[in-house]
C-alpha cells in the first residue's frame, strides 16, 4: 500500500487529498481503500524533505495514520495540533481518533518514525522534546501510553534512520547514523549501528556497527540496502556466513523499505533526480521476491522538491 497525496503544485502547497492506494502483486492492479476526502480531518504524510520518515503505517490488516482538523488547515506541512487514527478500509473511508499527539503550538509536534507491531496492538513513534529524542509506545485500542524512552544517551549527535519491532513483537531494532558531519563529535560516530532494545525501556544492545540493516528475518539472518549509491540489497547471515545479493533495475536511490508479515517481499521506493533543466524528481514503488528474486515495480509518479504530488509508501496488506 502507498498514500499519494494531490493538490497546489507549488512550494508549500495546500493538499487537496491524500488517497490511499492497494496494489495486487501478482497483477498490478491497484484500487483506493481509503480517501481522505469529505472528512473534517485530512491525512496528515510524512513532510517529503524532512526527517518524519514515516507518519503511515499498517499491520495484522490495520492502517494507522496521523491526521490533522481540517479547520486547522491552511496549507504547506503542518504539524501541530495532530493525532492518530485508525482508517476503516471497508470502503466508508472513515476513521477512528485514538490519541493526539504531544507538541504545541509554538513547536509543532515532531512526530516521526512511525512503528506498529506486528498484530498491530500497539504503535511506537519518535519525538524530539527540548531537542532531546523519546520513543514512545503506545497500545491502540484507547492510545494508552506504554513506555515513554529518553534515548539521547545512546543516540547523542546521531539520528535514528529505521526502527521496528522484530517479527515476533518481543523486541525493537533500530539503526543510528550520523548527520552533519561538521556538528558530529567522535563519541557520536563510534555509536553508528544496528541495535536491539526490549519493550520495558531497559538499555538498547549493539548488535553491529554497520547503520544499513533493513530488518531482520529470521534467525540470524538480516536484510541490508547496499551502501549508496549502489542500488542493491543483499540478505546475510553473521552465524554461517552466507550472502544473497539482489539485484534491481533502479538507477536511483533506494529507500523506505517496507517487509511483508512473511518476510518473503520488500518494497522501497527507488527516487531519481534530474537537475537540469529545472529540478525534478521520479518515484518509483519496487517489490522484490526474496525467494526468487523477482522484481516489479509501478510507473514512476513525476513530482518537484518540495511540492505536490507526494507519495508515501505505506507498508503490506493481507490478500482478500
Amino acid at each position: 500500500m502507498y498514500s499519494l497525496s494531490t493538490g497546489d503544485p507549488t512550494p508549500s502547497p495546500r493538499i487537496a487529498k491524500t488517497e490511499i492506494f492497494a496494489v495486487d502483486v501478482q497483477t498490478g492492479n491497484r484500487r483506493v481503500v481509503f480517501s481522505d476526502v469529505g472528512l473534517d480531518w485530512v491525512l496528515l504524510p510524512a513532510y517529503p524533505a524532512g526527517g518524519e520518515r514515516q507518519t503511515i503505517v499498517t499491520a495484522g490488516n490495520r492502517i494507522f495514520a496521523r491526521g490533522l482538523p481540517r479547520n486547522s488547515y491552511r496549507g504547506g506541512w503542518p504539524t501541530y495540533p495532530a493525532a492518530l487514527y485508525e482508517l476503516k478500509i471497508d470502503g466508508s473511508n472513515q476513521g477512528r481518533k485514538i490519541f493526539d499527539i504531544e507538541g504545541t503550538l509554538e513547536t509543532g509536534s515532531n512526530f516521526r518514525n512511525l512503528f506498529v507491531d506486528p498484530t498491530g496492538d500497539r504503535v511506537g513513534y519518535l519525538t524530539y522534546e527540548n531537542g532531546t529524542p523519546y520513543m514512545y509506545l503506545r497500545e491502540t485500542n484507547r492510545g494508552a501510553l506504554l513506555r515513554r524512552v529518553d534515548l539521547s544517551r545512546i543516540t547523542l549527535d546521531c539520528l535514528v534512520t529505521n526502527i521496528g519491532f522484530l517479527r515476533n513483537g518481543q523486541r525493537i531494532y533500530f539503526t543510528l547514523n550520523t548527520g552533519d558531519d561538521d556538528a558530529t563529535s567522535q563519541a557520536s560516530y563510534d555509536r553508528v549501528g544496528s541495535y536491539v532494545m526490549k519493550t520495558d525501556g531497559s538499555p538498547p544492545q549493539r548488535t553491529a556497527r554497520t547503520s544499513n540493516l533493513v530488518a531482520p528475518l529470521s534467525g540470524s539472518r538480516n536484510l541490508y540496502a547496499g551502501q549508496l549509491p549502489s542500488s542493491f540489497l543483499y540478505v546475510a547471515d553473521p552465524a554461517t556466513k552466507a550472502r544473497r545479493s539482489y539485484a534491481t533495475s533502479a538507477t536511483g536511490v533506494l529507500d523506505f523499505f517496507r517487509l511483508s508479515a512473511d518476510a518473503r517481499m520488500v518494497a522501497f521506493i527507488e527516487e531519481q533526480r534530474a537537475y537540469r533543466p529545472v529540478a525534478t524528481i521520479a518515484l518509483v514503488i519496487r517489490w522484490i521476491d526474496l525467494m526468487s528474486g523477482r522484481e516489479q515495480s509501478l510507473p514512476p509518479i513525476s513530482t518537484k522538491p518540495v511540492v505536490l504530488p507526494w507519495m508515501n509508501l505505506i507498508g503490506w496488506l493481507p490478500a482478500d
